[in-house]
């Protein structure tokens, strides 16, 4: 396990409840993608489970060994899945938006409760990693996306949405179930 994630682990064990419907698991066996996948002991050798959010799970997608600097992918329980964010930290500043992560990272402020541990998430994260939170929605927005999580996600897909999509091809055909 990265130092970065063993971090962010005993964070959350300190603080549950800093996010919307976003909890990190370490198990040994990783969680199931939602995909009818062939081959899967060479799939989950790439791909590595991390996190349950809102109706899917999160995953890095390993690139050369390195967990900490990979990709986050995000798995829906339709089986839609999306390049959310280019490492772990780029996840973790997404996750100061505190609303459920998902294909679209949408943020309904009808509805929104401030998370119990929300502001001692962003504290923490910029006192240890010097990461900044992410814009939220203005005051006067009813609902809407936070225009840096839209960057951080448009980054990600730039640099590795068609290279994950080759990649997965092998494994089943995920074109049609990409999120965009």
């Amino acid at each position: 396990m990265p130092e970065i994630l063993a971090k962010f682990y005993q964070f959350e064990n300190d603080h549950f409840h800093f996010c919307i419907n976003f909890e990190i698991s370490v198990e040994e066996e990783p969680e199931e993608v939602p995909l009818d996948i062939e081959d899967q002991e060479n799939y989950y050798k790439t791909i590595k489970t991390f996190g349950y959010a809102n109706d899917g799970i999160t995953a890095f997608w390993v690139q050369n060994d390195d967990v900490a600097n990979s990709p986050i992918i995000y798995f829906n329980s339709d089986g839609e899945m999306r390049v959310i964010a280019k490492d772990l930290k780029d996840f973790m500043r997404i996750l100061t938006l505190d609303t459920e992560i998902s294909g679209n990272m949408y943020k309904d402020n009808t509805k929104y409760k401030e998370s119990k541990h929300k502001q001692t998430y962003i504290n923490w994260i910029k006192k240890e990693f010097d990461l900044n939170p992410v814009c939220d929605l203005k005051a006067d927005e009813r609902y809407g996306y936070s225009e840096d999580v839209i960057a951080i996600i448009e980054e990600a897909e730039k640099l590795y949405k068609e290279k994950f999509i080759a990649w997965h091809q092998p494994y089943c055909n995920i074109e049609d179930i990409y999120y965009s």
